[in-house]
């Protein structure tokens, strides 16, 4: 069993002052991508891996293997032989998700989709996938693959219990190209207890849950 979880590429996304473009062009390695011909300006918006695919390739059983790929740095090998490709995107991010799911779909291969924007418009997402995963997935993940192993997927999984993060595996930073980004992801906590009115946060994963101590710092040693 082959799995590949995809960052899509933002390089699309209005440029404004305050994106990371002007700090990945300074202080970020050359990806594939922007050493391309005509791409000089593409593929650097993202300063970091996002934590939940290298977290949910730590959550994969060790006989599924398993790859990352960030379109913001490296080409999608549309023709590679997958049998999932797993799918986390905020909402600028949406429109080119959709694009790889549906190409990929299209080509037989099961796609499913997770992520802040997935959690908010499911039915929406749902169109564009052959599961769909609504909430933190650290529950959720495991059941769908052994529930594909059994070739009886459901169509969507939801987080009915908040995960313990005393209980978090560490991410598959051995699976990202680090130097490509400014910085690792280190997290301590997830949810918050403001309830502001621009924000989802609260409304998507509930009031702040703490890791211990402990765990935050193993994840900086990883």
């Amino acid at each position: 069993m082959k799995i590949r979880f995809i960052v899509p590429d933002i390089s699309d996304k209005n440029e404004t002052q305050v994106d990371y473009v002007y700090l990945t062009r300074l202080f970020c390695a050359k990806t594939p991508r922007s050493l391309s011909a005509g791409r000089s300006a593409k593929g650097r918006k993202l300063p970091m891996m996002p934590l939940a695919l290298p977290t949910l390739a730590a959550l994969t059983p060790p006989d599924i293997e398993v790859a990352i790929t960030d379109e913001n740095v490296e080409d999608i090998d549309f023709e590679e032989k997958l049998d999932v490709v797993g799918i986390s995107f905020m909402s600028f991010a949406c429109e080119r998700a959709f694009q790889i799911a549906d190409e990929f779909r299209r080509r037989g291969v099961c796609v499913v989709l997770g992520g802040v924007h997935v959690t908010a418009l499911p039915e929406d997402c749902a169109l564009h996938a052959d599961a769909i995963f609504i909430g933190e997935a650290e529950e959720t993940w495991p059941a769908f693959l052994e529930d594909f192993r059994k070739g009886k997927p459901k169509d969507r999984y939801v987080c009915e219990v908040k995960p313990d993060l005393a209980k978090q595996v560490i991410p598959r930073w051995d699976l990202v190209e680090n130097k490509y980004y400014l910085t690792p992801l280190v997290q301590v906590a997830r949810g918050c207890n403001n309830s502001c009115d621009f924000c989802s946060v609260r409304a998507l994963f509930g009031r702040t849950r703490y890791k211990p101590i402990g765990n935050v710092i193993a994840e900086i040693e990883a």
